[in-house]
């Protein structure tokens, strides 16, 4: 590290990063002024007449993965901690950086290509095919093959965590949806009064829960309507349900009954994920019905909500294994996938060796796009063109 001037511009700190050890495996300068854009506008300016150009974006990585410091599974772990919402989605990234996912799928991709050899021995030198040696590759096949289908299950929760859930608030006017939201986010963002129809639009607002990043949503009170802007808004609120993750189906739990708009709710949400809540109990509880009872005015049971939330929306996900954060590397797992099954399956039925040894090899070649073993440029192009500049 040196200190020095940008001369008649700034007091700065160079810094020398030597290959093949820097970022990019390359030589590295690295300028650290006090900060500024004009600052750093000028000094980048100076650099450019003095030779240099700006880079592309994700040319950083890029040259990083094409020197061999990182695979591409690492660099997609750079954009998916660049755009991260929640730690929980940075500490995937950073599992992804550091060469979790990358050992799991070498280590199959390496058993696969051990058991197309053995396979092949049995190919080019007939006489010394061995059934008992074929069975072996099919157990071993099957081990790879799990290993593979739990990562695929891991990609529904990693969709959640980076995209986001569309939680909706849906309600007859007057329940307490929008009371519920400035609860949940702990702040005044939606008005409330004591008229009821006071929401004539959707109000969406981003809220994490258990690192997981919601976009909460408050809709118009679900009810009959013959202003033309309450019904535009109880369209709106009909379309977020539609489109909703979850669905935090709200009543008054101080009513005695279910009223029709409740029912109207009830064939609205019907076969969706959804939270019964029953607001307003500290008002008391009249209304005998199952859920989770709440007082949006006072808090009571909010934080049980919230558990509940972050539960329903995680039902039937597998959790505990690697989680996949890329719609391309989902992509490659699932053709992995089914290019296993059927060598299992040819295996199974006693079908020929060429066969066998054929998906086999699909498998293999689709693990090896993964990591950027074998992929082609126009793939490599499609990424790195996600990238901001300087990363």
């Amino acid at each position: 590290m040196y200190h020095g001037w940008v001369k008649n511009l700034d007091e700065v700190l160079y810094v020398y990063m030597k290959s093949p050890k820097s970022y990019t495996g390359e030589d590295v300068v690295e300028i650290s002024c006090h900060g500024g854009v004009a600052i750093a506008k000028a000094i980048l300016d100076r650099a450019i007449v003095a030779g240099a150009r700006q880079a592309h974006p994700g040319e950083f990585t890029k040259r990083a993965f094409l020197n061999g410091r990182m695979d591409l599974i690492q660099a997609e772990a750079v954009l998916e901690a660049i755009s991260a919402r929640t730690i929980r989605v940075a500490e995937v990234a950073a599992g992804h950086l550091g060469g979790r996912l990358s050992k799991e799928i070498e280590a199959v991709r390496a058993t696969l290509m051990d058991v197309l050899a053995a396979i092949e021995t049995g190919i080019d030198f007939p006489e010394e095919e061995d059934r008992g040696r074929v069975g072996k590759a099919g157990g071993l096949l099957r081990r790879q093959l799990r290993i593979v289908e739990r990562a695929i299950d891991g990609a529904g929760y990693g969709e959640i965590l980076k995209e986001g859930a569309r939680v909706v608030i849906a309600g007859k006017p007057n329940v307490g949806k929008s009371s519920l939201l400035n609860r949940l986010l702990q702040e005044e963002r939606a008005l409330v009064t004591e008229r009821p129809g006071t929401t004539r639009d959707t109000i969406e607002e981003p809220l994490g829960i258990n690192g997981i990043p919601i976009r909460l949503i408050d809709t118009a009170g679900i009810r009959r309507s013959r202003d033309k802007v309450e019904l535009l808004g109880i369209n709106r609120a009909k379309a977020s349900i539609e489109k909703a993750d979850l669905v935090i189906a709200l009543y008054d739990a101080s009513c005695g009954r279910l009223e029709k708009e409740d029912h109207e709710l009830q064939g609205l949400v019907k076969g969706r994920k959804v939270i019964v809540a029953l607001n307003k109990s500290d008002l008391g509880v009249r209304l005998k019905s199952k859920g989770s009872h709440i007082s949006a005015k006072t808090g009571r049971g909010v934080d049980k909500l919230l558990g509940l939330m972050a539960g329903e929306l995680l039902r039937g996900m597998k959790t505990g294994g690697q989680t996949i954060l890329s719609s391309r590397q989902l992509g490659c797992l699932v053709k992995a996938k089914q290019s296993l099954q059927c060598a299992e399956k040819s295996i199974r039925i006693k079908a020929g060796s060429e066969l066998i040894a054929l998906d086999i090899r699909e498998a293999i070649q689709a693990l090896g796009e993964m990591t950027g073993i074998e992929v082609s440029e126009e793939v490599i192009e499609r990424i790195f063109a996600d990238f901001c500049v300087g990363k």
